[in-house]
């Protein structure tokens, strides 16, 4: 399994980090996880494989009932954010078009 994979399957299959939930977090109180993801510095698509930069967990400190409020927004590797997060305190219930 490659790095990249592996740090993606710790966060979202054993730590059960999830986008569209609330977690509490150590130094912000309650944050609103909004994706996990893998960045590369550059990457082959023929071949599948890259450069990785990292596995990052994005994050709000604040949000409203659309999404995250601009500029409250955060990007940490998925490591410093299993440190700081604790449980999920709850899904995120997002307004959609329908509910209007």
């Amino acid at each position: 399994m490659l790095m990249w994979q592996e740090r993606y399957r710790v966060a979202t299959e054993i730590m059960k980090f999830e986008s569209g939930w609330i977690y509490e977090h150590r130094d912000h109180g309650e944050v609103l996880v909004c994706g996990i993801s893998t960045e590369y510095k550059s990457y082959e698509t023929t071949e599948h494989e890259g450069v990785e930069v990292g596995t990052f967990v994005r994050y709000a400190r604040e949000w409203d009932v659309y999404g995250a409020m601009p500029g409250a927004g955060t990007q940490v590797p998925v490591d410093e954010f299993m440190e700081a997060a604790g449980p999920q305190i709850r899904a995120f219930d997002r307004v959609t078009e329908n509910d209007e």
